[in-house]
C-alpha cells in the first residue's frame, strides 16, 4: 500500500514537467563567396617545432580559404618565424682593450597555396579532397667580430667570421579531409590526411673567415664543426604521410 502511494506522487511529478526539444540547425554548410580561417597543426609540424636539431620555429600553419563556388574552395597558408640575437662587449685588462660584437639571426617562411573540391552530402558533415604546393625558404647568419687592441693602440688583432646558409623548399601534397559543423556555428572541427613530397637544396653552410690579414671560405654540412670543403651542394628530399587537425571559422 505505501509502496501504491509512493508512486502515484512520482507519476504527478512526471506528468507535470514541461517537455523541451532542441532542434540542431545544420545549414551552415559553406557556399561560394564564403571565407574561412583555418588552424590546421599537423603531425609533422609538431614535431619540427619540438626537435632541437632542426632549425625551425613557428606556429603551426594558418590558411585562408575562399569558396568560389558551392563545392570548390581556393586556400592559401602562411608560416613566418623569425629571431634575431645580438652582442656587444668591451674587455680591457692589462695591456689590451677586447671589443667583441656577435649577431644571430635564423628566418623561416612559407607559402602553400592549394585547392579543395568538396562533394555533395549533408549540411552536418563535409568531405573534401585536394592538393597543395607548400614553397619556401630558411635562412640562418651567425656573424663573430672580435678586435683586440694592445697597449697605446698601435698594434692590434682582428677575427671576423661569418656562416650563413640558404636553403629552398619545393613539394606537392594530396590530402583528403572531413570536418563536421559545430551545431548552427560558422565553425567546423576535422581532420585532414595526406601524402606529400618535400625538397630541400641549400643545406650547407658557408664560412667566411678572416683572421690576422688572412682569409679563407669553405663548406660544411653543420654550422659549427664538421669536414671542409671548397665547394659543397647539400640536398633532401622526403616522401610520406601526414595528418592534421583542422579549425575552421566561415564568414562573409
Amino acid at each position: 500500500c505505501l509502496l501504491f502511494l509512493g508512486i502515484i506522487p512520482m507519476q504527478a511529478q512526471i506528468t507535470t514537467a514541461k517537455s523541451s526539444s532542441t532542434i540542431l540547425k545544420t545549414g551552415n554548410r559553406p557556399e561560394a563567396g564564403t571565407f574561412g580561417l583555418f588552424l590546421g597543426p599537423s603531425m609533422s609540424d609538431i614535431l619540427l617545432m619540438i626537435d632541437q636539431d632542426i632549425n625551425y620555429r613557428g606556429v603551426p600553419l594558418v590558411n585562408f580559404k575562399y569558396f568560389w563556388s558551392d563545392s570548390w574552395e581556393f586556400r592559401m597558408g602562411f608560416q613566418f618565424y623569425k629571431t634575431t640575437e645580438k652582442l656587444k662587449g668591451n674587455n680591457t685588462d692589462d695591456g689590451y682593450d677586447e671589443n667583441v660584437k656577435n649577431k644571430n639571426a635564423k628566418a623561416n617562411n612559407r607559402f602553400t597555396p592549394g585547392v579543395a573540391y568538396h562533394f555533395a552530402g549533408i549540411n552536418l558533415l563535409d568531405i573534401y579532397v585536394g592538393g597543395a604546393v607548400p614553397l619556401g625558404w630558411d635562412k640562418y647568419k651567425a656573424i663573430d667580430e672580435t678586435t683586440v687592441k694592445y697597449g697605446n693602440g698601435s698594434a692590434s688583432e682582428e677575427y671576423y667570421s661569418n656562416v650563413t646558409q640558404k636553403s629552398g623548399i619545393f613539394g606537392v601534397q594530396a590530402f583528403i579531409g572531413l570536418q563536421a559543423f559545430v551545431a548552427d556555428l560558422p565553425f567546423s572541427i576535422g581532420l585532414e590526411y595526406g601524402l606529400s613530397a618535400m625538397f630541400r637544396t641549400g643545406l650547407q653552410y658557408k664560412h667566411e673567415m678572416r683572421e690576422g690579414g688572412s682569409e679563407q671560405v669553405y663548406y660544411t654540412t653543420e654550422k659549427n664543426n664538421g669536414s671542409r670543403y671548397d665547394d659543397l651542394k647539400m640536398s633532401k628530399s622526403e616522401i610520406g604521410g601526414d595528418i592534421r587537425i583542422t579549425f575552421t571559422y566561415y564568414f562573409k
